[in-house]
């Protein structure tokens, strides 16, 4: 279902779900708590799909993200690997709210949750810190995540005019036109996440968008590899509650 208004960057909490056949790339493999696993039984009767990382979408709106797989193999994961993620089939719950222990930092508490023994937490501080882990498939790397307003300043440089233009929402990956809903002014999520070892840098901005007359949360991926390849597609979230 779409977005309500109130659902905005700086105040994103609720479930989400992906419409499409693809994987939301940037978390690995996780594993559902009891409350998710209630909430989704309801569905395994209907015309739903299991797509990477294992969450349901309906066949119907399939076409509303882009494929992501072209992405990932940027990223150096496997066919193998490609195919076990595309097994499961978690749902995504954000929390985003600012931290009164923590000197008032703006988080993002995020869990990925499905059946077939699929879990994991994820937490992002929104100041632009490095932060290095690992992160499953992905092996080691440094994640950064911050609000802007306005156009983007990617990491990733140089960058092709066409692909900044993706980041900022002006166009989609086929090239064709497109906004993000609201104002110049709204605020949206930029992340990063970089791999040293692997010789890429993945990239998201956040935001909403209106598609079909409704209002969606989107993601705009690239990903950027050592020599100047890049790739990028959108990912479309249904808002579930």
């Amino acid at each position: 279902m779409a977005s309500p208004d109130h659902i905005q960057i700086g105040n994103l909490t609720g479930v989400f779900k992906v419409v499409s056949k693809v994987f939301d790339p940037f978390f690995p493999n996780m594993s559902p708590p009891p409350s998710t696993v209630n909430q989704e039984k309801h569905r395994e009767s209907g015309p739903w799909l299991t797509i990477g990382l294992g969450i349901f979408v309906d066949e119907q709106n399939k076409d509303l993200s882009d494929d992501i797989a072209p992405l990932l193999e940027l990223q150096n994961i496997n066919w193998l690997i490609r195919k076990m993620m595309a097994t499961g089939a978690p749902t995504l719950d954000i929390k985003e709210y600012v931290d009164s222990d923590g000197g008032g930092k703006a988080k993002l508490e995020i869990t990925l949750s499905g059946p077939a023994g699929i879990k994991g937490l994820d937490h992002k501080v929104l100041d632009w810190e490095p932060v290095k882990k690992s992160n499953g498939p992905f092996g080691l790397v440094e994640n950064r995540g911050r609000y802007y307003s306005g156009k983007v300043e990617p990491v990733s440089s140089p960058l092709a005019d066409e692909v900044v233009e993706f980041l900022n929402a002006e166009t989609l990956a086929d090239g064709s036109p497109s906004a993000w809903a609201g104002t110049s002014a709204d605020q949206h999520l930029h992340t990063a996440m970089i791999s040293e070892g692997g010789g890429w840098i993945s990239e998201q901005t956040w935001g909403f968008e209106i598609i079909d007359g409704q209002r969606y949360h989107t993601r705009r991926g690239i990903v950027s590899k050592q020599g100047g390849e890049t790739r990028r597609g959108r990912l479309v979230y249904d808002y579930v509650g």
